[in-house]
């Protein structure tokens, strides 16, 4: 490899350890604010940032039908993807939210869902063509909605489906910041909001695992990048 070989190589896994540092960094920061941040009661909770456990309740007639399992929900992400050759296609991505509230039994609060971080637990996965079965409901889905279809000229397309939606009345976790100068408490994304269906200790369990493996990362990361020097060393000696 000549010299510029391997300054490519070296701005390459820099900028890689830079994306991991970031990550880790980010991940860590969640982690820290999960731990250290106490379960509130929306009827107690003050300005500030704060953590709440309570259910997903629609604003006013704010309600969306999800496309595949027809899911009265606030939130939801269905991505469709069609292998055509050696390469995938995204068909469908549609993502939607409406305005919602979550309920703790003492109170509600505001819960922006286009300004979050979210984790949840995906509801429905599938294939469809010749390794996958046959799903009326993502043909309903794709014909209905977005025009489209399962079939081909001879066989069924080889397409791949996902949908995730957060339901009225599922169970959240909610970690930001309540800002309490109007009448109904709101949550903000500053500096942080996460809406999260799965509980606490998954969460903390996850970007636990997130900061140690990007932190790994970069320590391979800096590793290469000796290796990399001692390369041109070697070359301009």
């Amino acid at each position: 490899m000549d010299n510029a070989g391997f300054y490519i190589l070296m701005a390459l896994v820099g900028a890689a350890g830079g994306g991991f540092v970031y990550l880790g960094w980010r991940a860590w920061r969640f982690y820290q604010l999960i731990t250290e941040t106490k379960t509130s009661k929306l009827q107690f909770v003050r300005q500030g940032l704060a953590e709440i456990q309570g259910k997903v309740v629609a604003a006013a007639d704010s309600v969306l039908e999800s496309p595949y399992t027809l899911q009265k929900c606030v939130y939801y992400e269905f991505v469709v993807t069609e292998k055509r050759g050696k390469h995938t296609h995204t068909v469908v991505r549609d993502v939607q939210s409406v305005p919602c509230l979550v309920d703790d039994g003492t109170g509600q609060a505001e819960l922006p869902l286009g300004q979050a971080t979210l984790v949840l637990n995906q509801d429905v996965r599938g294939r469809t063509g010749f390794f996958g079965s046959e799903s009326p409901e993502l043909e309903r889905a794709l014909s209905e909605r977005y025009q489209r279809s399962t079939q081909g000229v001879f066989f069924s397309k080889s397409m791949s489906y996902r949908e995730t939606a957060l339901a009225v009345g599922d169970e959240v976790y909610v970690l930001g910041w309540v800002d309490k100068h109007e009448h109904t408490p709101r949550f903000t994304c500053n500096p942080v909001l996460l809406v999260s269906d799965k509980g606490e200790r998954h969460l903390t369990q996850r970007y636990l695992f997130q900061a140690v493996a990007c932190g790994v990362a970069v320590l391979v990361a800096l590793v290469a990048e000796a290796l990399i020097v001692a390369g041109l060393l070697g070359v301009f000696r």
